[in-house]
């Protein structure tokens, strides 16, 4: 894609979607710039991704085709003081600044810009996640191709309604901690029975991988699947009674709602 792009901010999640869009969708460094106030962290963009880097890009900003906001929601309106006399009508303004809405940033922009709220997925490397993207209705069918293209590069995209963001925050967003918490406590459990560490951990990757391909490509129910397996009076039934004892899938529900509790007061 041959469009100039500016960062507002070049933290750790700019840093995932820039290196997603060079990495995954061609877009060259020579057309990405950054504006970052902490010297040291554009050095490093620069040296690592070969983009511009600076305190000041407003003249990169004032000529750019698409901005993405990627500051902390304390930051935000620093970030919009900059770029209210610098942006116009033509340009994509993305957001993906914590719990702002759309309207919140047309009032510290202007009103009649063509503004997109998203919220990148956490997984960008492996390009298996959902990024929730919602946008205004200023936007042209092409500024909207333009738009899901670029986030394309990032994994999969789910447009959804703007009070859908606190659920998609805390459900999608979140989701691999309790991916990685289930294959931490696997592999401790594959240690304790016998298995070297590096084995276990093996085996359960290998299994939850199947176990995901399997539902994905062919659609079946979990839990019919998880049936299937159990035979009377076996070891899988066995197993399943000590979960169900414990209150596995009550426990995992019940951090969801915790998570989403959370993103609605911030």
């Amino acid at each position: 894609m041959d469009k100039k792009i500016v960062f507002c901010g070049g933290g750790n999640m700019a840093e995932g979607i820039l290196g997603g869009f060079i990495n995954n969708g061609g877009v060259s460094p020579k057309n990405i710039a950054v504006s970052e106030v902490v010297p040291a962290r554009c050095e490093y963009l620069k040296e690592t991704y070969g983009i511009e880097a600076a305190g000041d890009v407003k003249d990169q900003m004032a000529a750019a085709d698409v901005i993405l906001i990627a500051v902390t929601p304390q930051h935000l309106e620093s970030v919009t003081g900059t770029l209210r006399p610098l942006v116009n009508e033509n340009q994509i303004i993305i957001s993906i600044v914590a719990a702002t809405p759309l309207a919140k940033l047309a009032d510290q922009l202007g009103q009649g810009l063509k503004l997109v709220r998203m919220t990148p997925n956490t997984l960008i490397k492996t390009q298996c996640g959902y990024s929730a993207l919602c946008m205004s209705g200023g936007l042209t069918e092409d500024d909207r191709a333009i738009v899901r293209e670029l986030v394309g590069y990032l994994g999969q995209i789910l447009e959804i309604r703007e009070d859908m963001f606190d659920a998609f925050t805390s459900f999608t967003n979140v989701g691999p901690l309790w991916i990685y918490e289930t294959i931490q406590a696997l592999t401790d459990a594959g240690v304790y029975v016998g298995f070297r560490r590096k084995d276990a951990l093996d085996m359960v990757l290998k299994n939850m991988m199947g176990a995901a391909m399997l539902i994905g490509e062919t659609g079946a129910d979990p839990g019919a699947r998880a049936q299937a397996m159990m035979s009377p009076g076996g070891v899988t039934i066995e197993a399943e009674r000590s979960l169900k004892k414990g209150g596995f899938q009550s426990i995992l529900m019940e951090s969801v709602i915790a998570g989403y509790n959370k993103t609605k007061n911030l």
